[in-house]
């Protein structure tokens, strides 16, 4: 079956997945062979380093690259070429500076989105954890101009906070040191950066997250709770899969805009497709040896374009993705 008959017929079935629906369509502009003019960059990876150990995070089990902060100078220079390269995108996108580390850690994390800031980028996101919200580090974020904050909070008490997260006796500080930032960013309004506070809904927070929610959803320093839909990322880390039984064979892989879209850059000037690559388990390319758009144009990514577009996805990184296929109804 070609292509457009395979994605119609798709398309035809009662499929509650939007986001892959829309993915389809985009394939369909042309034949999808030829790199889009514009790009956008989904993630810039501050840093990989993470003091945390958390169960249901890939990068505890799996990660088996150097960690390590990016440079000041190549940070920049990222964000010159998206300028150059892809304005619109680079005005316009949103842009987090999270990927799978701690970005707190970095020592000049306020001084590199600052940066981003000034030159005109819009929608910028950082993730965090609020054990890392020491009164200096607090202060620092909310000088930098975000746009959102997104923090992680799990568990109810010491004991689950601990198995969840991997760090003994530290829910009470994490709640204190959530509450002391809420208060100075009150201070701020309106020109305080949205925040929303996510609990991920898995078995391992069942005790915790419908308790929770109401005390956090009203809470007026919290302008959303989010549920966080669980995820195994790529597929790769049997301990995580394991939460909540994942089978690959029982997925049905349909497609993926990212490769038209998209891409995800690594603390190192490494490019891979997406927020699913924990390990740089599919690289495009070295933007210490080339620029975004030779990147976007070069072969890898072209090649990962063609698998999706055959509909024979063997990719280590894409098999199994979380996020490609939904079973039908």
């Amino acid at each position: 079956m070609q292509l457009r008959e395979t994605v119609e017929a798709i398309l035809g079935k009662s499929y509650t997945a939007t986001r892959a629906a829309q993915s389809l369509k985009l394939v369909l502009r042309g034949d999808g062979r030829e790199a889009p003019e514009t790009f956008r960059i989904t993630n810039i990876e501050l840093t990989n380093r993470c003091p945390f150990k958390c169960l249901m995070c890939v990068r505890t089990a799996g990660m088996t690259r150097a960690q390590g902060d990016m440079d000041p100078e190549l940070f920049k220079r990222i964000i010159d070429e998206y300028f150059q390269e892809s304005p619109d995108a680079a005005r316009t996108s949103e842009l987090s500076f999270t990927h799978f580390g701690e970005s707190l850690l970095h020592e000049q994390f306020e001084e590199l989105i600052a940066y981003a800031v000034s030159k005109g980028c819009s929608r910028t996101l950082l993730s965090i954890n609020p054990l890392m919200l020491t009164d200096d580090t607090a202060d620092r974020l909310l000088r930098c101009g975000l746009s959102r904050i997104h923090i992680s909070l799990d568990g109810h008490d010491d004991a689950t906070f601990e198995h969840i997260r991997g760090v003994r006796k530290a829910y009470s500080k994490s709640v204190e040191r959530l509450e002391k930032f809420l208060h100075k960013a009150e201070r701020l309004r309106p020109n305080r950066p949205l925040i929303r506070l996510g609990m991920i809904n898995f078995p391992e927070n069942a005790a915790s997250i419908e308790r929770l929610k109401a005390v956090w959803e009203s809470h007026p320093g919290i302008d959303e709770f989010w549920s966080k839909q669980f995820t195994v990322w790529s597929g790769q880390v049997e301990s995580v899969n394991r939460l909540v039984d994942y089978k690959p064979s029982d997925r049905y892989v349909i497609t993926c805009s990212f490769p038209w879209l998209s891409m995800t850059v690594l603390w190192d000037g490494r490019v891979v497709p997406c927020c699913s690559d924990h390990d740089g388990i599919y690289v495009y390319g070295d933007l210490k040896q080339s620029t975004l758009s030779q990147i976007w144009r070069a072969e890898p990514i072209s090649r990962l374009r063609e698998e999706f577009l055959s509909g024979t996805v063997t990719n280590k990184l894409c098999a199994n993705c979380d996020y490609l296929g939904k079973r039908f109804d």
